[in-house]
C-alpha cells in the first residue's frame, strides 16, 4: 500500500498535537487582548498589490477573478467571543464566506467602499474562538470582489463558551466503487454526525495531498495500486482525536486516447466588454469523455465551447485550454484575440474642485472635464463627501465636519463602458464649532404597531416585538439634528438567529433589506449593529420593519451620532415653487403635484402636503381630489431648521362628477396606523384586532376615503370590552369628541359588541383615531361609516346588534408579493369599480366588474413598490376598502 510522505507525516503530526493542546489557564486580563494580522502576511490565493492607502501599504485581493481567499492565523488566550474587524476595499455590497477553525463556514455582507483602491471601509463580525491557535478563514463568493487589507480580533470579556464533543464520523468513498481509473474522480465524505460536527476541524490527508473538509474530491492518481487516505477530525479541548483510514484501489486503465485540439476564437478582434466565443475542435477518434478547461486573464471556464467577457482594457490577450481524459496525458493549446476600445468610446474624465481647502459649508463648485473625440452624449453622476448627485459640474456645500474628504465623478455613455476620476477636499472648521450630535430614542416610546414588552435588560426595561410573533415597524422621532449630512445610527436589538430588516429614512428605503446577526438571546444578550445615513437638518424619521419573511427581532432603541454644524447662525438661502398637472381635473382623477427648490439650502429643506386627506413628506405627492364637485385647498409646508416656513396652497376645482348614493365604508383595525399590538381573534371580521388587555392607553388611525360631503356621520365601531369603556374620537387630527361611553361587552375575545358614534367628517378623505381613556381597555375590531345624517347629535352611541351581513371586501394572501385575490359580493347585473391605491393617492390598477354574486379577482401588481396600499371596490350604494401590504 502507498503510504505517506515525510512531509504529509509531519503535518499530521503537527494537526494532532494542536488538537490535544490544553487550555489555556493565564490569569484573567483587566484589558481585553487584541492582535491585527496583515493579508499580505497570510496565506491566500489572492494576488498581492500594493496601495499606499493600505495599513502596511500591500493587500490580496484581484479583479474579476476567482474566489479569493486569505486565511489569518494567530494564537488567542482564552476560549471567549472576539470581534473581527475586516478591513477591505470593494465596489459594490459583497458577500463572504467566513470558516472557523476550519468549521462549516457562514455567510457575511460586507458593504461597500465604493473604491478598489483609493476609500476602504471596516466591518465587524463575532465568531468563537478557542485559547490556542486559530484560523480565519475569508473567502469571496462567486460573483464579487474584496480586497483585502488586514483584519484584528479583539477580546470580549464574559463571553466565555463551553466547548462540547458531540461529533463522530463514518468515513467512506462516495458509491463504494470497486476500483477507479487513473484520473477518474475520487470523492470521500467523513459522514459526521452530531451536534459539533460544523465546529469541528476535519481533513483528509494522503498520496500527498491535504485537503480540508469534511469532503474531497480529486482526481484518482495515475499509478495503479492501493492508496490510503487518513481522515482527522478533531476539536480543541475535546480529549477524543478521532483519526480514520480509507483505501482505494487505482487499477490499469485500457484507456483511449486518440484525440487533439486546435482551439480558435468566433474572431480575431473584439470591442471592449463584448462576448468572445471559443471553440476547443477537438479531433481524434476518443474526443467523447475529454474535458476541457479554459483559463487566464481572470477566468477559469470547463466546457468543450464557452463564452466570455472581453477585458475592460485593449490589448493583447492569450487564453489557454487544457484537454484531459482519464488514463491519458493532459494536452494544451492557447488562442490569441486582440481587444479594442469601440467607436464612440474613445473619451476621458477628471475631476477638479473651485477650492481644495474650503471652510465648514462653504460652498465649493466640483467640476468634470471631458477630453477625447466622444464626449457627446455621457452623463455624470458625483458621490463622496455623504454626496449622490448628478450633472457635470454641481455646487454643493462642504462637509460640516474637519477632515480630508474624496469626491468622485462617473462619466457613462450608452454602449461604453464607465469612467471615473477623483479629488481630494480637506475641510477646516475653525469659527464657532459645535459639540457633535448625540440622541438616543426609546422604542418603547415611538410610533409603533408592535407590542411593548417588558426586559429587565433593556435599556430602559421595555422593548417592542414578539417572539415568533407578527411583523412589525417602529418609527423612531429623531430630533434636533444639527446639520445636513452623515450620521451613524446605531440599533440595539434582541434575535435567536440571523435575519433581516428593512429601515427608511423620512419615507425612503434607505435600506430595502439589510441583514442581522444573532444575539443568541431574546431576552438577555442583546446586538447592535451601526449603519450611515444622510439626515436633514432638524427633525427626521427613521423607520424600522421586522418580520415580513424573516425572523422578528425585538427592537430596544435606537443612538445617532453626527456632526455639530459651524455653530453659526442658520442660513435660510431657498426659494419654493410649485406646480400641478391641472388645477381642473375630471372626476376620480388624480393629480401630481410637485415643489421646485432653488438655493444654496435646499438639500436641508423639508416638505409636507396636506388637505383633504392628502399626507406626503415629499417634495411631490399624488393628490386624490374628492368625488364631489367643488373647489379643494391642498397645502405644502417646506421647513428648515433655524427658518420661517414657506406655505404655499393649491386650489383644485373638480367637475363632472354625478350626484352619489348612499354612502358606506369599512375599515380594518389591524390594517390601520395604531400604537396597538396585533392579535389574532377567529371571532374578529378579519381575524384580527388591535389592543392589550389590562391597557387602556391605544389609539387606531383609520382613514375613510371619498365621503361625498361634509356633515355628521354614524361611526359604527365593532370592539370588545370586558368592562365599560371610555374612548376619544378626533378626526384629521382636531378633536371632534372627547369621550364617549362605549358599554361593555363582558368579554375580550368571544363576545364582540357594535356602538355608533356620531362623528363629524369633511368631504374627501378622513382620518378617525379612536383612542383609548384611562379606565377599562378596549380591543377594536374595526369602524363602518354609514350615510349622512340630519338633525344628529355628536357622540351619541346607540346600540347595534351583530349582525349576518352581506360579506366584506376580503383580500388573500395578506401580505401579499406582487399578486392577490380580492373576494368580495355584488349583486347580480349591478356595476362596481375596483381600484388599488398608494397610501399617497396614486392609482395602480382600476378595473370594471358586472355583478354576478360572489366575486373572487386576481390582481397583479408586479411593478408596484413594497408598502401599504388601498384596494377599494365602489358599488352604486357604498364603497369597501381593504389595506393591502406588498412585501415585493
Amino acid at each position: 500500500m502507498k503510504t505517506c510522505t515525510f512531509v504529509i507525516c509531519f503535518l499530521l503530526s503537527a494537526i494532532a498535537s494542536f488538537a490535544t493542546a490544553p487550555a489555556s489557564g493565564k490569569a484573567a486580563n483587566p484589558v481585553p487582548f487584541t492582535v491585527c494580522l496583515e493579508a499580505e502576511n497570510s496565506n491566500g490565493d489572492g494576488p498581492l498589490s500594493s496601495d499606499p492607502n493600505a495599513s502596511n501599504g500591500v493587500t490580496r485581493g484581484g479583479q474579476n477573478g476567482p474566489e479569493y481567499f486569505v486565511e489569518y492565523v494567530t494564537n488567542v488566550p482564552s476560549t471567549v467571543r472576539y470581534k473581527v474587524t475586516l478591513r477591505y476595499y470593494a465596489e459594490r455590497n459583497s458577500l463572504v464566506n467566513v470558516s472557523v477553525n476550519g468549521g462549516k463556514p457562514f455567510q457575511v455582507e460586507l458593504p461597500a467602499s465604493h473604491s478598489w483602491n483609493i476609500v476602504s471601509t471596516e466591518h465587524t463580525f463575532e465568531v468563537n474562538l478557542i485559547g490556542s491557535t486559530n484560523r480565519i478563514r475569508i473567502q469571496e463568493l462567486p460573483g464579487y470582489d474584496v480586497r483585502q487589507d488586514k483584519v484584528c480580533w479583539t477580546e470580549i470579556p464574559g463571553t466565555e463558551w463551553p466547548i462540547s464533543c458531540d461529533f463522530s464520523v463514518n468515513p467512506w468513498a462516495v458509491g463504494n466503487p470497486a476500483s477507479y481509473l487513473p484520473g477518474q474522480t475520487v470523492t470521500l465524505d467523513s459522514r459526521c454526525s452530531g451536534a459539533d460536527c460544523d465546529a469541528a476541524s476535519q481533513a483528509w490527508i494522503g498520496d500527498d495531498i491535504i485537503i480540508p473538509g469534511p469532503v474531497a474530491s480529486f482526481p484518482a492518481p495515475s499509478t495503479p495500486g492501493d492508496y490510503i487516505y487518513r481522515l482527522i477530525a478533531t476539536r480543541y479541548g475535546c480529549a477524543k482525536d478521532t483519526t480514520v483510514n480509507v483505501t482505494i484501489r487505482v487499477q490499469n486503465a485500457s484507456a483511449e486516447c486518440d484525440f487533439q485540439i486546435a482551439p480558435t476564437s468566433a474572431a480575431s478582434t473584439y470591442e471592449v466588454g463584448a462576448t468572445i466565443g471559443f471553440s476547443a475542435n477537438c479531433s481524434g477518434g476518443d474526443c467523447d469523455e475529454v474535458q476541457f478547461i479554459w483559463s487566464g486573464n481572470g477566468i477559469l471556464r470547463e466546457g468543450r465551447n464557452i463564452g466570455v467577457e472581453a477585458p475592460a482594457t485593449p490589448g493583447t490577450y492569450i487564453y489557454d485550454l487544457m484537454a484531459t481524459k482519464p488514463g491519458c496525458g493532459g494536452k494544451t493549446a492557447s488562442v490569441t484575440v486582440q481587444v479594442i476600445i469601440p467607436p464612440g468610446c474613445d473619451y476621458d474624465v477628471s475631476a477638479a474642485v473651485s477650492n481644495a481647502t474650503p471652510a465648514c459649508s462653504e460652498p465649493i463648485t466640483l467640476s468634470s472635464q471631458c477630453t477625447g473625440p466622444d464626449c457627446a452624449g455621457i452623463t455624470y453622476g458625483w458621490s463622496g463627501g455623504g454626496l449622490n448627485v448628478s450633472g457635470s459640474s454641481v455646487t454643493v456645500p462642504a462637509p460640516s465636519v474637519s477632515g480630508t474628504y474624496n469626491y468622485f465623478v462617473f462619466a457613462n455613455k450608452e454602449g461604453c463602458r464607465g469612467k471615473s476620476s477623483g479629488v481630494v477636499v480637506t475641510v477646516s472648521c475653525e469659527s464657532n464649532p459645535t459639540e457633535p450630535f448625540s440622541a438616543c430614542v426609546e422604542a418603547e416610546n415611538s410610533n409603533s404597531d408592535g407590542e411593548v414588552t417588558d426586559d429587565p435588560n433593556a435599556s430602559n426595561g421595555k422593548t417592542r416585538g414578539t417572539q415568533n410573533g407578527p411583523s412589525y415597524f417602529v418609527e423612531y422621532q429623531v430630533n434636533g439634528v444639527k446639520v445636513t449630512g452623515l450620521h451613524q445610527v446605531t440599533l440595539r436589538y434582541y434575535s435567536t438567529q440571523p435575519t433581516g430588516i428593512t429601515i427608511s429614512v423620512n419615507g425612503e428605503e434607505t435600506a430595502p433589506l439589510t441583514g442581522l446577526a444573532a444575539s443568541g438571546s431574546w431576552n438577555i444578550v442583546w446586538a447592535e449593529k451601526t449603519y450611515n445615513f444622510n439626515l436633514k437638518e432638524g427633525n427626521n424619521k427613521i423607520r424600522i420593519w421586522s418580520g415580513f419573511g424573516y425572523p422578528v427581532i425585538r427592537q430596544d432603541k435606537i443612538c445617532v451620532t453626527g456632526p455639530g454644524g459651524t455653530g453659526n447662525p442658520p442660513s435660510c438661502d431657498f426659494n419654493i415653487t410649485t406646480g400641478v398637472s391641472t388645477t381642473t381635473p375630471a372626476c376620480s382623477t388624480t393629480v401630481s403635484a410637485g415643489a421646485g427648490c432653488s438655493g444654496f439650502d435646499c438639500q436641508s429643506v423639508s416638505y409636507q402636503w396636506s388637505g383633504n386627506g392628502t399626507n406626503s413628506s415629499f417634495s411631490y405627492a399624488t393628490i386624490l381630489p374628492p368625488r364631489a364637485n367643488g373647489t379643494y385647498t391642498y397645502t405644502l409646508t417646506a421647513s428648515k431648521n433655524g427658518c420661517a416656513s414657506v406655505v404655499k396652497t393649491i386650489d383644485i376645482t373638480v367637475n363632472g362628477c354625478e350626484p352619489s348614493g348612499p354612502f358606506s365604508a369599512c375599515a380594518e383595525a389591524e390594517w390601520s396606523g395604531s400604537n396597538g399590538p396585533t392579535s389574532s381573534d377567529p371571532n374578529a371580521s378579519n381575524g384580527q384586532t388591535r389592543g392589550a388587555q389590562n391597557n387602556y392607553d391605544y389609539y387606531v388611525d383609520y382613514y375613510i376615503a371619498d365621503v361625498p360631503a361634509a356633515g355628521v356621520y354614524p361611526v359604527t365601531l365593532r370592539y370588545y370590552a370586558e368592562a365599560n369603556a371610555q374612548v376619544s374620537v378626533s378626526v384629521n387630527g382636531n378633536a371632534a369628541i372627547g369621550s364617549a361611553q362605549l358599554p361593555a361587552s363582558n368579554s375580550w375575545n368571544i363576545v364582540a359588541r357594535e356602538e355608533i358614534i356620531n362623528v363629524p367628517l369633511s368631504a374627501g378623505n378622513n382620518t378617525i383615531r379612536i383612542q383609548g381613556l384611562p379606565g377599562a381597555a378596549c380591543r377594536q375590531d374595526k369602524i363602518c361609516v354609514g350615510n349622512i345624517l340630519s338633525n344628529a347629535r355628536m357622540a351619541v352611541p346607540e346600540l347595534n346588534a351583530l349582525q349576518n351581513d352581506t360579506p366584506l371586501l376580503q383580500a388573500y394572501p395578506n401580505p401579499a408579493p406582487g399578486e392577490f385575490k380580492a373576494s368580495f359580493h355584488l349583486k347580480t347585473g349591478e356595476a362596481a369599480t375596483i381600484r388599488v391605491t398608494d397610501v399617497q393617492g396614486k392609482v395602480w390598477h382600476t378595473r370594471n366588474v358586472s355583478g354576478k354574486g360572489p366575486h373572487e379577482e386576481r390582481i397583479t401588481l408586479g411593478n408596484a413598490p413594497a408598502g401599504i396600499y388601498l384596494l377599494q371596490v365602489k358599488k352604486p350604494d357604498s364603497v369597501e376598502t381593504k389595506k393591502i401590504l406588498l412585501t415585493h
